[in-house]
C-alpha cells in the first residue's frame, strides 16, 4: 500500500511539473516547442508567439515551425480552428527570414535559409486541415520566388509527397524553369534548382511539361542538367 501511496505522489508530481512547463511570459518560450504534444487554444497561441519572436535564437524559432508540422501530421480533423493561424503564423516567419537582398542569398545566413526550408517541411502537413489549399499555394509562391536552391527544393519535395498537389506542383515546376530560362542567368545555385525542377516534373509525368523540358536541352545550361531532362522527357514518353 505504501508503494503504491508513494507511486501515487510521483505521478501527481510529475503531473504538476508538466503543468509548469508552458511559459508564463515572453522569456520564457526558449525550448517551450519541445513540450507540446498537442494543439490547443493555448498552444496555438505559443507556437504562433514563438515561430516569429525576433529575441529568441533562430533554431528556437525553427523549432516551433517544425513543431507546428509534427503535431498536424497526425492531426485528422478537417475543422480544427487553429490551422489558420498558425499557417499565417509560419508564413510571416518565412518573410521575416528572407535575406535582406535576395539576389544575394550567399550573403544570408544559414539559419535563415534553414528557418524557410522548415517552413516548407510545415506546409505539408496541412493537408489534413482546412487550409490545405492555401498551404500548397504558399509552397507554389516559395518555389516560384526563392532564389535559394536549398529552400526551393525543400518545397518541391515536400509538395511531391503531398496528396491532392502534384497537379499544382507541376504547373509551379513548368512556370519557374520557363522563368529561369528567361532571365539567361547560370550560376551554382540556377543549375542545382534546375535539376531538381526537371527531375521532379519527369516523376510527375505531367505531359504538358514537354515543351520546356524540349527548352531546357536547348538551352546554355550544363550537361548534367541536360541529361536530367532527357530521363524527364524519356519517363513523360514512358508514361503514355
Amino acid at each position: 500500500m505504501l508503494k503504491l501511496i508513494t507511486k501515487f505522489i510521483l505521478i501527481v508530481a510529475v503531473v504538476a511539473m508538466a503543468g509548469n512547463i508552458l511559459p508564463k511570459n515572453k522569456d520564457n518560450l526558449r525550448g517551450t516547442c519541445f513540450y507540446i504534444s498537442r494543439v490547443d487554444l493555448s498552444s496555438s497561441e505559443i507556437l504562433k508567439k514563438i515561430v516569429v519572436d525576433s529575441e529568441l535564437q533562430v533554431s528556437s524559432r525553427i523549432c516551433g515551425v517544425e513543431r507546428i508540422g509534427s503535431i498536424y501530421v497526425n492531426n485528422t480533423d478537417k475543422n480544427e480552428p487553429n490551422a489558420a493561424g498558425l499557417l499565417k503564423a509560419i508564413m510571416d516567419g518565412y518573410e521575416m527570414h528572407k535575406a535582406p537582398d535576395m539576389n544575394k542569398v550567399q550573403s544570408e545566413s544559414n539559419e535563415n535559409s534553414r528557418y524557410r526550408s522548415s517552413v516548407c517541411g510545415a506546409l505539408g502537413s496541412f493537408a489534413t486541415t482546412a487550409v490545405f489549399d492555401e498551404a500548397m499555394n504558399s509552397a507554389a509562391r516559395i518555389i516560384e520566388t526563392d532564389p535559394d536552391p536549398d529552400v526551393a527544393i525543400a518545397c518541391i519535395t515536400m509538395m511531391s509527397y503531398a496528396k491532392g498537389s502534384r497537379e499544382k506542383l507541376s504547373v509551379t515546376i513548368i512556370q519557374r524553369i520557363e522563368s529561369i530560362l528567361e532571365e539567361k542567368v547560370i550560376n551554382d545555385d540556377r543549375v542545382r534548382l534546375m535539376n531538381a525542377l526537371v527531375s521532379t516534373l519527369g516523376k510527375l509525368a505531367n505531359k504538358d511539361g514537354y515543351i520546356a523540358l524540349v527548352k531546357v536541352l536547348q538551352s546554355a545550361y550544363p550537361r548534367n542538367v541536360k541529361d536530367a531532362s532527357e530521363r524527364a522527357i524519356h519517363q513523360l514518353e514512358m508514361s503514355k
